[in-house]
């Protein structure tokens, strides 16, 4: 019935970025140390011009993380709020997106097991690094939220390829750190998982244009920067969740930024127009 629901609000938004996946299976209510991969999986999306979320399942033997942005993270009205979340309630999870008239986009994933989950912690720019908890040999950290709150539009973050946050291990720690040139506060969660399969690093290029002969005509063509590069297998109890994203982020445009998806038996890397997008693919 979720998924229904999800992908009626969606077309009724006739938004390219949106879409649910995967219909809601049986939960594994276990919250021990998990001895095997994950039982199933599920995959959301969210893009919308005016701040909304959606209701993406069960918080109970279930875990979520961010798993993309695209679109618009600069708004034109001061004092304005924007960003994405994945947010963990007491009984269920949300995706929600925080816009004010630019189109903004979230992706996020799911898996059966809620081994380990830990609290989300918090980082915003000109903090030292936020730890998340000790860097044991079955905890992997992940993205789940992104904002930003400034009253001058040009002091927002993600507004140059630079511009990154990041989960990584430093010191025996897991920690959530970034470089920005605005004001950005992140967050990121923790679990414990079977095995960790693999990362990857994607960064794409600028859209350009760029004259060509059509003889006997010089014509001016666009560009597109878009890559989509495969990661790991989706087979085996597999899924991959974002460790760090960077970029511009001014387009109003729905593929325009960094999102895991599934083709062709892979997990696929989106980016585009300059982004970076690392992930971690793990059972």
């Amino acid at each position: 019935m979720l998924n229904r629901v999800v992908l009626a609000l969606c077309l009724s938004l006739l938004a390219p970025a949106c879409g649910a996946d995967a219909g809601l299976q049986s939960e594994d209510s276990s919250l021990g140390e998990r001895e095997q991969a994950f039982t199933s999986n599920w995959n959301f999306s969210w893009g919308v011009t005016s701040s909304s979320s959606i209701d993406i399942g069960s918080s109970v033997g279930r875990t979520c993380f961010l798993t993309g942005m695209v679109g618009n993270f600069r708004s034109s009205s001061a004092g304005s709020n924007l960003g994405v979340e994945v947010a963990l309630h007491p009984n269920n999870y949300t995706l929600g997106v925080t816009t004010d008239g630019v189109s903004l986009g979230a992706y996020a994933r799911c898996v059966g097991s809620a081994a380990g989950r830990t609290a989300e912690g918090f980082w915003q720019t000109g903090d030292s690094p936020r730890v998340l908890g000790p860097a044991t040999g079955n905890r992997r950290c992940f993205l789940t939220g992104l904002f930003t709150f400034r009253d001058i539009p040009t002091q927002q973050g993600f507004r140059s390829d630079s511009d990154n946050v990041r989960v990584e291990v430093k010191n025996g720690n897991w920690q959530l750190t970034g470089t920005q040139s605005g004001l950005v506060i992140a967050h990121a969660g923790c679990m414990n998982v079977s095995s960790d399969v693999g990362s990857w690093t994607w960064t794409a290029g600028h859209d350009a244009f760029a004259w060509v002969w059509d003889w006997p005509v010089k014509k001016r063509v666009f560009i597109d920067s878009a890559r989509h590069d495969p990661m790991a297998d989706d087979r085996d109890g597999t899924n991959c969740f974002l460790t760090s994203i960077s970029g511009d982020f001014q387009t109003n445009d729905w593929a325009d930024g960094v999102f895991i998806s599934q083709s062709g038996g892979k997990f696929i890397m989106n980016t585009k127009n300059g982004k970076s997008g690392s992930a971690t693919c793990v059972r």
